[in-house]
């Protein structure tokens, strides 16, 4: 019993000098290969990654990198001077880094490499990079300044998209290409200025951008062109690119030269109520003016020959449709969803209505159609158009086409402008206020002593109407000389 005792004593008092001296344990680090010349370290009690050596990094896929094991556990990463390369998805989905050091001998940041780090703030790259790669910082939601140094050419596809916190970047002189969906839903995003050394801006570069108010191109600029109201086009006019979704206007104008309307060109402009197709026009393109919640009239020009798939879906402001005669095809969702369309005027060259083009169109009462019954059945019309089919048809409908005559205004009557339909229906409207005349005067005559003489007057320089009259005044007479 004593023994025990002793032995008990003995153990009581080695853990109390166990509890009273510091105990150092040293902090875990990992290390490998992540090149030819370049090689990696994650140190666990600074949550630090370092990539050091020479030349370039390897690449990767998402779920094959030496340091899998500690991404979610790594918040920062640093880049000593020497690599040359940031590997493709190197630091994907690094969901705790918020720190990232890039030195001045990268010269290419690659697919996906920082894609998904979402809590990363602030990345300096330096002026040696050349080439961001495609999805480099997309999904960085915490992303909210970055600027792109002189010397980058390309900006890959994707490269910032969903970068929602962005509000701020300068695409510098000497960018060449902008990728496809490179902004792709940067929602701060207020406004982007295009250098003249852009050649290429891939399909939906400024998507889904809720708060772009304009995009600038540099005059110098030979491929594209903005006008005043923020709007891109190519250089000479003739495609409409991209309106921004955060324009102000709520009227648009498409100019005369623009041939071709891009696919999701006006998508989600909340702001537009009016749009005025020129004749020129021939094709809107997909999507062009998807969820325009607010346009309430679209008068489509006399040259469409297309309305695209979804063109007008979700323009649930919409009230009356009108299908010029020039349309052949109206695409597959057209008008899906426009529940307050109430009448829809067909132009009589309409050969095929899309699938479910007036699907969920609940509101439609009446249909106008310019054929006859027979022809009106020979239209290809697939599913899902049962508001049209059940509306109220209207066959050997006439569409009024009125040719102006303008009678300019004089200086006493107001001009107007005359317009008449091939059927005989005619109609004046467009009044302009009279001119109104241009006063000149006119000098007065000095009488003679055998002459009569004049008044002043005045006269319309334009109509030659006279305006104050002249008046005769008295010769003056001899006046005889005094005898001498």
């Amino acid at each position: 019993m004593k023994t025990t005792n002793k032995i008990l004593s003995t153990v009581l008092a080695i853990v109390m000098i166990i509890s009273i001296i510091p105990i150092t344990v040293s902090a875990a680090t990992y290390s490998g290969a992540c090149g030819d010349n370049a090689t990696w370290i994650y140190d666990s009690s600074t949550y630090t990654l370092t990539i050091s050596g020479t030349g370039e990094m390897y690449d990767y896929e998402s779920d094959n990198r030496p340091w899998e094991s500690y991404e979610d556990k790594i918040k920062e990463v640093i880049i000593t001077d020497g690599v040359t390369t940031i590997g493709s998805f190197a630091f994907y989905s690094f969901g705790k880094v918020d720190s990232v050091t890039i030195p001045e001998s990268v010269l290419e940041i690659g697919n996906s490499a920082f894609s998904y780090c979402k809590k990363l703030i602030n990345i300096t790259i330096p002026d040696s990079v050349t080439v961001i790669d495609e999805s480099v910082f997309s999904y960085c939601e915490s992303l909210t300044n970055i600027t792109i140094p002189d010397g980058v050419t390309i900006i890959g596809n994707d490269a910032f998209a969903f970068c929602e916190s962005l509000t701020n970047i300068i695409i510098p002189y000497g960018v060449t290409t902008i990728g496809n969906d490179v902004f792709f839903a940067c929602n701060n995003l207020t406004n982007i200025t295009i250098p003249a050394t852009v050649t290429l801006i891939g399909d939906g570069a400024f998507q889904c951008c809720e708060n772009l108010t304009e995009i600038s191109v540099d005059s110098e600029n030979k491929y594209y062109f903005s006008d005043e109201y923020g709007v891109l086009f190519n250089k000479n006019k003739t495609t409409l690119i991209i309106c921004p979704e955060g324009n102000k206007e709520s009227f648009y104008r498409i100019p005369d030269s623009v041939l071709t309307i891009e696919p999701w060109a006006f998508r989600n402009c909340y702001n537009l109520e009016q749009v005025i197709f020129p004749d020129n026009v021939t094709k809107i393109g997909d999507h062009a003016f998807y969820l325009c919640r607010n346009l309430v009239d679209v008068k489509i020009g006399n040259g469409v020959t297309d309305i695209s798939d979804w063109a007008f879906g979700e323009c649930d402001s919409l009230v009356t449709v009108t299908i010029p005669d020039s349309v052949t095809r109206i695409g597959n969702y057209a008008f899906y969803w426009c529940d307050n369309i109430t009448n829809v005027i067909l132009g009589k060259n309409v050969t095929s209505i899309g699938l479910a083009a007036f699907n969920e169109c609940t509101n439609i009462t009446d249909v106008y159609y310019p054929g006859t019954i027979n022809e009106w059945n020979e239209i290809a019309i697939e599913d899902g158009n049962e508001p049209i089919l059940e509306a109220n048809i209207h066959y050997n409908y006439h569409i009024h086409k009125y040719n102006a005559v303008v009678t300019d205004p004089t200086c006493t009557e107001q001009g107007h402008t005359t317009y008449t339909c091939e059927c005989g229906d005619s109609y004046v409207d467009d009044y302009v206020d009279a001119l109104g005349h241009t006063e000149e005067m006119i000098p007065a005559v000095v009488p003679t002593c055998t002459e009569t003489g004049l008044t002043a007057g005045a006269k319309c320089s334009v109509c030659g109407d006279t305006l104050t009259e002249q008046e005769t005044v008295p010769a003056n007479g001899h006046i005889p000389a005094n005898a001498i």
